[in-house]
Formats: structure tokens, sequence, C-alpha cells
């Protein structure tokens, strides 16, 4: 997965990152795998105070980050959170495995 995320970045995608995770779990997580040289804007919903389920997240996100909604690709392993992306006008894709995210990406940045 993380190969697949750098290569992303090398091929110049703006990459995004938006975890449930607490904040002590999320800084173990980027300092582990140095998400912060490939992500250009990390959020974590222990810092915004508003879980990925809750509408406000996306706007907040969408606003600070000046966001295409349309031109916007949101990849999670939940249901509901590809379908609240996707109720903001993003793109939406399941993750269920590394074989499946790698051609529906295909599809979508052609």
């Amino acid at each position: 997965m993380f190969n697949l995320v750098k290569k992303l970045k090398e091929s110049g995608y703006t990459l995004l990152l938006l975890s449930n995770q607490t904040k002590a779990g999320m800084k173990n997580i980027v300092k582990k795998f140095g998400l912060n040289d490939v992500f250009n804007t990390i959020y974590n919903s222990a810092d915004l105070g508003m879980t990925k389920n809750n509408p406000n997240t996306f706007r907040l996100i969408i606003k600070k980050e000046r966001l295409n909604p349309k031109g916007t690709l949101f990849i999670d392993d939940r249901k509901h959170n590809v379908e609240m992306a996707e109720s903001f006008g993003m793109q939406g894709i399941l993750y269920e495995n590394l074989q499946q995210l790698k051609e529906e990406i295909k599809q979508h940045t052609k």
C-alpha cells in the first residue's frame, strides 16, 4: 500500500490523509511510516474534533484545501465514509484489497 501511495505522490498527485486515529496513535503511525513525506496534509479526527462520518469534516477540508470535489478521489475501507465523500461530489473507492484499489485508481486517473 505504501508503495502505491509513494507512486501517486511521485506522479504529481496531491495526497491528503484523513484518519480517525487517536492523537498518540496517529503520531506513531506518521513517524513509523514517514507519512509527512508522502502526504501534503494529514488530518486526524482527534485534532479536528470531528470524525470522518461528520459532514462538517468534509466541509472543513474541502474549504481549507480549496478542493474541487469532482476532481477529488476519496478512498476508504468503510462504505459509509465513501458515501459521505460522494455526497459532496467526490469520486469514491471502497477499499477491499490492494489489487482492486490499483485497478480502480487506474480507472479514475485516466
